[in-house]
């Protein structure tokens, strides 16, 4: 097919930005009737490819995105592009449906931001994203709570003995009470205890909401949500880390993990074209 050249019902895809060096092949793009293509001017390149306008921008592509099957394998298709691109260096990566109208469009922002793009593209090298999360296993985490050796519930068990249903039923109120504090407590002193670690090692950090989560709410939730800006000789002190969390938790029924590596998305959030379909 023909690339676009403005006049047509065909846009520009931006995956990510990259070192002019690196020169890809042509890779399945995020519309199966199109592969990706890199548009250079020196000394960057961009990793794009075609799609059509009609089903990545308007009320379409709002409508596209509430089926979560479809949502699901475009982000995959995005992400595979990139991932391919940070496999032979630093990268960029852009927003999921960084659409440009042509090719003299994304040249011109290419163009435009050339400096600051390059120093970042110097920065980011050896360094990856990593995601840490703690989950909470509800049940087996609550289950062990009531088991803490703590001198206030205690000392409301031994009021327990022998009072008037009345007076127990205060007296349990107050120490579910007792226990929601103490499990709070608890899930707040683990998740800074695994903070305190990481910051060891990140460059930066950006700590994410803890809903954006495809855990059961019932069962499993999600507590500490985090992505780190690390230097590629640090990943082995990361999984370090996180094995110990999970070898000796002070509490059963939380479970780190990490995730990666990424390109660095929560760091060059500030980067996304604002000017673009």
């Amino acid at each position: 097919m023909t690339r676009n050249s403005g006049n047509n019902n065909r846009g520009i895809y931006l995956y990510c930005v990259t070192e002019a060096t690196n020169s890809l092949p042509p890779l399945r793009g995020i519309d199966d009737n199109f592969t990706t293509f890199q548009i250079k001017t020196k000394p960057l390149a961009a990793l794009v490819s075609e799609v059509p306008l009609d089903a990545f921008t308007g009320r379409t592509f709002r409508t596209k995105l509430r089926d979560l099957s479809w949502a699901e394998s475009k982000l995959r298709a995005h992400e595979a592009c990139v991932r391919a691109a940070k496999d032979s260096g630093s990268v960029l990566p852009m927003r999921f449906a960084t659409i440009f109208s042509s090719e003299t469009e994304l040249k011109e922002w290419l163009e435009q931001t050339e400096n600051r793009l390059t120093t970042l593209l110097q920065y980011f090298q050896h360094k990856e994203e990593w995601g840490v999360q703690i989950i909470c296993h509800k049940k087996e985490y609550l289950s062990q709570i009531r088991h803490v050796q703590n001198p206030e519930i205690k000392a409301i068990d031994a009021q327990l003995v022998n009072q008037t249903p009345g007076q127990a039923f205060f007296l349990t109120k107050k120490k579910e009470q007792k226990l929601d504090a103490l499990r709070e407590s608890i899930l707040t002193e683990a998740c800074q205890e695994l903070n305190s670690q990481l910051d060891r090692i990140a460059i930066k950090k950006v700590d994410l909401d803890v809903s954006r989560s495809g855990e059961s709410q019932d069962e499993q939730q999600l507590v500490l949500n985090t992505s780190l800006l690390i230097e590629e000789t640090s990943v082995g002190r990361l999984q370090d880390m996180v094995g110990s969390f999970n070898e000796a938790p002070a509490v059963r029924g939380l479970r780190a993990r990490y995730t990666g590596p990424w390109s660095p998305y929560n760091f060059v959030s500030a980067l996304q074209p604002s000017d673009v379909l």
